[in-house]
Parts: C-alpha cells; sequence; structure tokens
C-alpha cells in the first residue's frame, strides 16, 4: 500500500516543485518551471491509465 502512495507523491512534488520554480529567484529554474510541471503531469496521467 506504501509503494501506491509513493507513486502518486512523486509525480505530486514534481507539479509542486514546478510551482515553487516558477516563483523563484534562479532565472533557469523561473523559464524551466513549466517543463517539472508537464513531467509530473504526465506522470500522474501514466500512473492513473496503469491502475484502471
Amino acid at each position: 500500500m506504501s509503494t501506491e502512495i509513493l507513486k502518486f507523491l512523486i509525480p505530486i512534488l514534481l507539479i509542486l516543485s514546478g510551482i515553487w520554480a516558477k516563483y523563484s529567484s534562479e532565472s533557469w529554474l523561473k523559464r524551466n518551471w513549466w517543463i517539472l510541471v508537464l513531467i509530473g503531469v504526465i506522470n500522474l496521467i501514466l500512473k492513473l491509465i496503469q491502475i484502471f
């Protein structure tokens, strides 16, 4: 059960870190924040497809 939670935690953390990067002071993070969010969303969708 804990591995199932962990599988969803990783993409959620990616999305959250992407949002954090958008407001970060680092310029390269500001430019590339959407990549983190995109990877997180794709990861989450793939995990949901695997369940159903």
